[in-house]
Formats: structure tokens, C-alpha cells, sequence
């Protein structure tokens, strides 16, 4: 699903164009992306937890030149869902 799909959705279930919905939508992006940006989470209830931990440096190995580097630390976006949206996801197939 992209973006023009979610507005195309949001406008037939609040019966408004979707000129209209577009730019709350890109507003929300825009504040989600200042508080990430700030290495802050957020928190949506009954969905899940957007955080922003950092990965530590560590080693990783070269199979093409065969040998070992270390890769530098860096931030990520991770996402924790809540124990609603959990029992909501279909289970997972072993096989």
C-alpha cells in the first residue's frame, strides 16, 4: 500500500476529496518524521510504538574479499506492535 492508496481510502470513508485529506496526511508525516528526527518514539494506542534505538557498532564479515569489517554504529527506526494489533494479525504458517 503507498500513500495515494491511504488517501484514496481515508477520502471514501470520511466522504471528502481527496485534495482535502492529502495535506493532513503529509502533515502527520511531517511531524512523525521531526519527532524521529529528535530520536523521540511514538506511541499510536491499540496500533503499536514507533522508536528510534542505536545499533552498535559490530563486526561483519566480506564473503567476495573474504574478510572481516567493522561496521559503524547507527540509528534505526524500529516498530514494537501492541498486544491489540497482535491478537488482531492472522498466525503464521510453519511449513
Amino acid at each position: 500500500m503507498n500513500t495515494n492508496q491511504i488517501v484514496k481510502i481515508l477520502s471514501e470513508r470520511l466522504n471528502k476529496p481527496q485534495t482535502e485529506i492529502r495535506p493532513f496526511l503529509d502533515s502527520t508525516f511531517n511531524v512523525l518524521k521531526s519527532q524521529f528526527g529528535k530520536q523521540k518514539g511514538v506511541t499510536f494506542t491499540n496500533f503499536g510504538t514507533f522508536a528510534v534505538r542505536k545499533r552498535e557498532k559490530r563486526k561483519s564479515y566480506n564473503p567476495f574479499k573474504e574478510f572481516y569489517v567493522m561496521l559503524p554504529p547507527k540509528l534505526m527506526l524500529t516498530f514494537r506492535p501492541s498486544a491489540s494489533l497482535k491478537e488482531n494479525m492472522p498466525k503464521r504458517r510453519k511449513g
